[in-house]
C-alpha cells in the first residue's frame, strides 16, 4: 500500500485572449493569463498477490474543460464527485497472468496519459484531448506472452462515468513489444452514445500507435479515428500525432509534436465550423532529482475555418491559435 500525489501549477498566454479566459479544445493549460493549478491529485495504491486497487481524488482546471471527453460533461455535472474522481478501481487476480478490474479507470485508448508528467510533451495532442480519458465498467487484462498483452472492456459509454442510455460500449487493446526498443499497440471502442429516446446509432473508434524508446531519444506516432451513424449518413473523423523527446543533458530535455485532427461534421469537436486543424509544438523540460519538474511549451494550431476565439476579430473567431505555457510540477 502506498500514498502519493501530484501538483501541477501553471500560467499560460493565449493569443486569442478568450473573453471568459477558458481556452477551447484542450484540457491542459485551460486558462488564459491566469496563475492556476492544471491538475492536483492524491492517490492510494494497493498492490497484492491477488488483489489490487487505486483510488485518486483530483482537482484543477483540466477537470473542468467543457466539451472535452473525460472532463466535466453534462452527466458529470449532475454528480459533483464525478470530475473529482480520477480513478476508483479494484482488481482481482483470476490466474497467473489475468486480472479483472472494475470501477472508474483510465481509458485504454491512445498513447498519451491524463497525467501530464507521464507524456512526452506538456500539452496533450488533439487526438488525446478529444478521446475518452476515463471509463466506468469492467476490464479484463491478460498477459499472453512476455512481450504481448491484451485487454477487453465493457463500459457505460464514451467517457460516460454515469450511464446515458441502456446500451453498453465494448473495447479492446493489444500491446506488442517487437524488440527491446520498439512497441506497437492497437485499440478500439464500439457502442452507441444516443439517448434512449432515439434509436441507437453505432459509433466505431479505433487506432494504432508505434513507439521507439532509445537511451536519449523517444518518438511515438499515433493515428486513430472513427465513424458515427446519423439520421442521414455516416460521419467520420480522424487524427494523428507524432511526438518526440530528446534528452539533452542529465536534467534537461527537449520535446516536439506535429498533429492534425479532421472532423468536418463535428462529431467529436464541438466547434462552430468544420474542425479541420493542423498543429505543431515545441518545449523544454528541466527535471530535478527531488521530483520537481519545470516544463515550458509553445503550441501553434491552424484551422481551415475560423474556430478559435480571437478577441480583436470582427467575428470573434480566427483560423490561428497559439499559446505559451510554463508549468512547475511536483510528484510525491
Amino acid at each position: 500500500m502506498s500514498l502519493g500525489g501530484y501538483i501541477d501549477a501553471y500560467v499560460a498566454w493565449d493569443n486569442g485572449r478568450p473573453p471568459a479566459r477558458s481556452r477551447a479544445f484542450t484540457t491542459q493549460a485551460l486558462r488564459h493569463s491566469e496563475f492556476n493549478v492544471n491538475l492536483a491529485y492524491i492517490d492510494l495504491d494497493i498492490i497484492g498477490d491477488f488483489v489490487r486497487g487505486r483510488v485518486a481524488l483530483q482537482a484543477g482546471t483540466s477537470t473542468t474543460a467543457s466539451g472535452i471527453p473525460g472532463a466535466e460533461s453534462s452527466t458529470d455535472a449532475e454528480s459533483p464527485l464525478a470530475r473529482h474522481l480520477q480513478e476508483a478501481v479494484v482488481g482481482l487476480r483470476l490466474g497467473d497472468r489475468t486480472w479483472l478490474d472494475a470501477g472508474v479507470f483510465f481509458s485504454h485508448t491512445g498513447s498519451e496519459k491524463w497525467i501530464t508528467s507521464e507524456n512526452l510533451t506538456y500539452t496533450r495532442s488533439l487526438i488525446a484531448d478529444l478521446s475518452p480519458s476515463r471509463l466506468t465498467g469492467v476490464k479484463l487484462t491478460r498477459e499472453i506472452r512476455a512481450n504481448l498483452s491484451a485487454s477487453a472492456v465493457v463500459v457505460n459509454g464514451w467517457s460516460a462515468l454515469e450511464e446515458t442510455n441502456a446500451d453498453k460500449t465494448v473495447g479492446l487493446r493489444a500491446d506488442w513489444r517487437l524488440t527491446r526498443r520498439i512497441a506497437i499497440a492497437y485499440y478500439n471502442l464500439i457502442g452507441s452514445e444516443t439517448p434512449d429516446s432515439v434509436p441507437a446509432r453505432a459509433r466505431f473508434f479505433n487506432g494504432i500507435t508505434g513507439t521507439y524508446t532509445g537511451s536519449a531519444f523517444t518518438i511515438s506516432a499515433t493515428i486513430d479515428g472513427g465513424r458515427q451513424e446519423t439520421d442521414i449518413r455516416t460521419s467520420s473523423w480522424w487524427g494523428a500525432a507524432v511526438l518526440a523527446r530528446l534528452q539533452l543533458m542529465e536534467r534537461w530535455a527537449a520535446h516536439a509534436r506535429i498533429e492534425t485532427f479532421q472532423d468536418p461534421d463535428r462529431v467529436i469537436a464541438q466547434s462552430v465550423a468544420p474542425f479541420e486543424v493542423w498543429g505543431t509544438s515545441a518545449g523544454l523540460d528541466f527535471k530535478h532529482a527531488d521530483g520537481v519538474t519545470w516544463r515550458s511549451e509553445f503550441r501553434n494550431l491552424r484551422a481551415y475555418s475560423p474556430v478559435f476565439a480571437q478577441y480583436d476579430a470582427e467575428s470573434g473567431l480566427s483560423k490561428l491559435n497559439y499559446v505559451f505555457v510554463t508549468s512547475l510540477a511536483l510528484t510525491f
